[in-house]
Order: structure tokens, then sequence, then C-alpha cells
């Protein structure tokens, strides 16, 4: 980096950390009894569908009501007379003395939703701090909460995400190409099952940043710095997740803009998507570390110790947990979840390369990016193996932007075969 580059990137870090924890203190200062009967309402439907909800007509889909419900527990469990503890500590009402208990790749550990109604029925005394998040949802959560009830939040985030992916695959038809434009939009539905994201608050925030950032992209491509919405794209990514899917939010603004910007020599691709991948990476983990170190340094919390603990059992550097898990489990046990998908977009790929790498190295050369981008989710497995292998129902999420880029990948291969065979056929038909 150079030096403006650095005061800049130091300046947007500053930026964005004061707006969190002003936006956090500002939310955590009305009372909960205004969400009270909304939060009852919440209840209702959470303990009616359970913990994960399988969804019909949907591949492998379940719901993460679970998540959600601890959510609800701590936008309701805020405590108003005191805003800023509130909002880095993130307590809840919560019986703390959990034990977890593993079962193949689901963490079967408290009853989140049981814990939902304990709090709401004042039964829980002790509290729980969730610091080594941000929580930024809160900032969302809470103020619908206000006006409506879990399921009227699941309608609008519905409406608000599939609008976007509709403006989204407009504006990538309009600046790049329909084929694109396709490939972008079946991978969402079927990879992803981006129409039903919005019924999960878990999931929503990170497909709502991907396609704004993308959005964003395509309309001001010409008129921004690209290295400094990457690096705001991922301070606002570990603001919003729970560590869910937030490869998402890298991947896909970064399939498009590589689309954009197909033209350029291949080393300079590579170079762009490795110098946007750090400033991704730094946005991310600045932001993270900043929650962790201003949170101790307030209330001695340990929460440094506490987050890379967790970072190394998860990652398998530590036993955190107590299971053997390997790169290549953590890798099936998130494909599984659209295994036909991708093996029908790999079997594509195979079938055609040999046509293309013998007569037009210049479409292999232009495929390349794509390959390199679709790796990524398997680098993020490998490197958080035993969370991916455990979260496998909602970190195969990431695979979106595999899907993504093979379905480019494939669409390009097909249909310069198919120009091929009309050229084929028309020097026979002339002769």
């Amino acid at each position: 980096m150079k030096n403006k580059e650095v005061l800049k990137t130091v300046l947007i870090f500053i930026i964005l950390f004061s707006t969190f924890i002003i936006l956090l203190t500002l939310i955590s200062m009305f009372p909960s009894k205004l969400i009270s009967k909304n939060v009852e309402k919440s209840l209702e439907v959470l303990k009616k569908e359970g913990n994960f909800p399988k969804i019909k007509y949907a591949l492998n889909y379940r719901l993460d009501n679970y998540t959600d419900a601890l959510m609800i527990n701590t936008a309701y469990s805020i405590d108003s007379r005191e805003p800023l503890t509130s909002a880095l500590l993130a307590r809840r009402n919560y019986q703390c003395n959990r034990k977890e208990k593993l079962a193949l790749i689901e963490i079967d550990s408290e009853n989140t939703i049981q814990n939902l109604e304990h709090t709401l029925r004042e039964e829980n005394t002790e509290y729980c701090e969730y610091s080594r998040y941000w929580h930024g949802y809160l900032v969302f959560l809470r103020p619908l909460l206000l006006f409506m009830d879990y399921a009227k939040i699941r309608i609008l985030l519905i409406l608000v995400i599939n609008i976007l992916l509709i403006i989204t695959c407009y504006y990538i038809w309009k600046k790049i190409n329909l084929k694109y434009a396709f490939a972008f939009f079946i991978s969402m539905i079927l990879a992803a099952s981006i129409h039903l994201i919005g019924l999960s608050l878990q999931y929503s925030s990170i497909f709502i940043i991907s396609l704004c950032s993308t959005l964003y992209i395509l309309l001001k491509q010409d008129k921004i710095n690209i290295y400094i919405l990457f690096f705001i794209t991922g301070g606002i990514t570990c603001f919003m997740d729970l560590l869910t899917c937030p490869i998402i939010t890298f991947g896909i603004p970064l399939i498009i803009y590589i689309a954009l910007n197909e033209n350029k020599d291949l080393k300079d691709i590579v170079k762009i998507i490795i110098k946007l991948g750090i400033y991704w990476g730094l946005g991310y983990c600045a932001i993270w570390f900043s929650k962790w170190l201003i949170t101790d340094s307030i209330y001695k919390t340990n929460t440094i110790e506490s987050a890379i603990n967790k970072i190394k059992g998860y990652s398998g550097m530590e036993e955190g947990i107590n299971i053997n898990i390997s790169i290549i489990d953590s890798f099936i046990a998130n494909i599984e979840y659209i295994f036909p998908i991708i093996s029908i977009l790999i079997i594509t790929i195979i079938l055609t390369i040999p046509n293309i790498f013998i007569e037009n190295r210049k479409m292999l050369l232009k495929n390349l990016p794509y390959i390199i981008i679709a790796i990524i989710p398997f680098v993020w497995y490998a490197v958080t193996k035993k969370h991916a292998y455990i979260h496998a129902r909602f970190t195969y999420k990431n695979l979106v932007v595999t899907t993504i880029c093979l379905s480019i990948v494939a669409l390009n291969n097909l249909q310069y075969m198919v120009k091929q065979l009309n050229k084929t056929t028309n020097t026979r038909s002339t002769k």
C-alpha cells in the first residue's frame, strides 16, 4: 500500500468503528418493554416451527430458528439503563451452564427458543455475554421489533432480498451480458435458495451486504476506489454477521468486478483478486479484533483470549472441539448440500475443456479467473475446518460463489462450442 492508501484505509477504519459503536449504543437506549409484544408473537412462531425446520421443495434447505431465537433474545435482553455496556457486551438472559453435545454435523446444545421464553417470563436469573461478535444486526432488529413481529420481519426481508436480486441481475445483464445474469440468478436460486433466505434473520444480512456491494460496483464501476469498497464490505460483514458464510460478501462482488474487467491481462486480474482479498480480509479482521480490544479494555472480560481459543478450536489448531475432522471431511460436509448442482457443472466443464483447450486457449484464459475464485470457499473451509464441518447446514452457502463461477465457465464453454458447431455447419452448407 502507498502512504495515501494507508492513511485513507486507517481513516475509513476509524469512521466504521466509531459508527458501529454509536449505532449500537443508540439502539440500546429504548427499553425492551416497547418490543415485548412483538417478541411474544415471535416466540409463538418459533415454538411452532422448532429449531431447524425444513422447507418443502427446497434442496436440503433448513431455517435457522435456533440462531434467530438467540438473536431476538439478545435484542430483548438489552438494558437501556446501560446502553454502551449493552452494545459492547451483548448480554442476554440465558441459562449459561450449557453442555455442548456433538452429533455428526449439528451441535445440539441449549434450547434457544426455550431460553427466549424463559427470558420473557423473567425466569432466567443469570445472563451470558456474547461479546466476541459485534451483533450489528441489532441496529435493524430492535427498531423493527417496535413495529412488527418475526413473521412480518420475514416478509419484509424476503421482499428486500428478492428485489435486490432482480435489480442486480438486471444490471448484470445491461453492464455485462445476459449469460452472466442467468448464471448469477440460477446459482443464487439453486445453490443458496436466496428466494427463501429472508425466512432466517441469521442468513439475511450476508446476502443483503453482498447484493448491495455488487449493485454498487455495477452502478459506479468507474467512480469508486474498489479496494476501499472491499475494505468497507469486509468491515460491515464482520459487524453484521455471526460467522455464517462471510466469504459470500467477498466472492460475489469479486466475480462481478472481474466480469467487468475481463479484457485485462490475466496477471493483472490475478493481482487484483489477491489485493481485493487482502483489503476485504483487513476490513473484516480489523473490525473484529477492535471489538475484542475495546471490550477487554473497558470491561476486562478476557474476550480476546476467549475469541482466540474459539478460533483455534474451530480451525483445528487446538482440540477445542472433541472430534477429529480433516479438511476433506469439511469439504464433503458442505458439498453434499448442493452435490447435484456442483456435479452437473463440473461434468459439463470437463466434457468441454478438451475442445476449448485445443482450439481456443484465449477462452481458457478467460475462464481461469473464475476457476481461481471458485476455489476461495474451499480455502475458507480448510482454514475453519471444524467450524465448517459442524455448521455445514449454513456454511455450505459459501459455495454459491463456486457455483456462480462454475456456471459462468460452463456457459462460456458451451457458447463457444455452439459457435464452432454453427461455423462448421455453415462451411459445409456453403461447399
